[in-house]
């Protein structure tokens, strides 16, 4: 029994890392269909304070891909869908991402994720353009009254296997 409990997968530190940087600028929510001992795996791995909010599909009662699934990610920390990029490493869950109004991207390695969620160029001063492309989704930017504009939801696939 031990065996079948123990965490089998590592942190992957250049993810955290990045991860890190974007929570300086939105809240980060982790999705993942885990079992009910995501919350423990997470306090084990030493990322128990390493997302703003945690949607555990065993504890809501529906699993991705389902709709409701990308919405409680987006109420968890109180941004509409349409402001949320979602991150996974399966097509079929970042298409219904897509299907449910986020944002979505099919994860690879870490380098996209970087790129994707680069914070936004400053604007060109003194009338000159920039015609270089933008880095990826704007990711940044807290409302005045404090509240963030956007928010980003990983899934385990931005993770380690052992929070899966």
């Amino acid at each position: 029994m031990s065996g079948w409990s123990a965490l089998s997968g590592r942190v992957d530190p250049a993810v955290l890392e990045v991860l890190t940087e974007i929570r300086s600028r939105v809240p980060v929510v982790l999705v993942s269909n885990a079992t009910t001992r995501l919350g423990a795996d997470l306090t084990a791995l030493g990322l128990a304070d390493a997302f703003d909010a945690v949607v555990n599909t065993a504890r809501i009662g529906v699993a991705k891909p389902d709709h409701r699934v990308f919405e409680a990610a987006a109420q968890a920390v109180g941004v509409a869908p349409r402001r949320c990029l979602f991150v996974d490493d399966t097509p079929g869950h970042v298409a219904a991402a897509r299907a449910a109004g986020l944002t979505g991207l099919h994860y690879t390695h870490v380098d996209q994720l970087r790129s994707a969620t680069a914070p936004p160029k400053p604007e060109p001063r003194n009338g000159t353009t920039d015609s270089s492309p933008s880095p990826g989704p704007e990711m940044s930017t807290p409302t005045e009254s404090g509240s963030h504009s956007r928010a980003l939801s990983v899934s385990h696939g931005c993770v380690p296997p052992a929070v899966r």
